[in-house]
């Protein structure tokens, strides 16, 4: 399934299970998410995708952005992680 094909409200998730391996489902707003196959690697998922991963196995931080404009978050969020190390 290529990009174009895809409804621009279709989203795609990857998701990291237990035994180490990877499961690849679509969603949209309209529809429940849908379990497409396996996969090595979320690289072999087709286009932008969202990554799921297991909180034991990630580092969180809480970050409180003052800002409503969308396009400077992720600046923010770099200079607030930078300063933390």
């Amino acid at each position: 399934m290529t990009e174009r094909a895809r409804d621009r409200s279709q989203h795609s998730f990857v998701r990291c299970t237990p035994a180490d391996d990877w499961e690849f489902w679509t969603f949209s707003n309209t529809k429940r998410p849908q379990f497409v196959r396996r996969i090595k690697e979320p690289a072999a998922a087709p286009g932008r995708i969202i990554v799921g991963l297991p909180v034991r196995q990630t580092v969180t931080t809480a970050t409180w952005v003052a800002t409503g404009d969308r396009a400077l978050v992720p600046e923010i969020v770099e200079l607030q992680l930078e300063q933390r190390d």
